[in-house]
């Protein structure tokens, strides 16, 4: 049984069923695509994103280690953390997690939705 994901007691495979996270996961990376990617480009796009420094140290000395679904991971020079930069903005996260709720649930949340997609 893996330890790094999932309930240790249901083991993974039953937890996933049993939470739908995997359908969350499926719904997020396609979501994310659809709606946050420059597709000329294909990367994210700058208007709903942020850059930071490392959140650690505050340097902004960094290199790409690698790209995963349009996120960068970078090292810092300094600290040697790695971390994701750019990242999308407060308001942008708020509401695909909206969306994914309704989608997965089928149900509207305690919060009234009021959602206009960036374009």
């Amino acid at each position: 049984m893996r330890h790094d994901e999932g309930n240790l007691i249901l083991g993974t495979k039953k937890f996933q069923e049993k939470t739908k996270r995997w359908k969350v996961t499926l719904l997020q990376k396609k979501f994310i695509h659809d709606n946050f990617v420059d597709k000329k480009k294909l990367d994210l796009k700058k208007k709903i994103t942020l850059n930071r420094n490392c959140p650690n140290c505050k340097k902004s000395k960094n290199f790409l280690l690698f790209s995963k679904d349009f996120f960068k991971y970078k090292k810092c020079e300094k600290c040697s953390l790695v971390y994701v930069s750019p990242v999308l903005k407060e308001n942008e996260i708020i509401k695909m997690y909206k969306i994914l709720h309704i989608l997965i649930l089928g149900e509207n949340p305690i919060y009234k939705l009021n959602i206009s997609l960036s374009s």
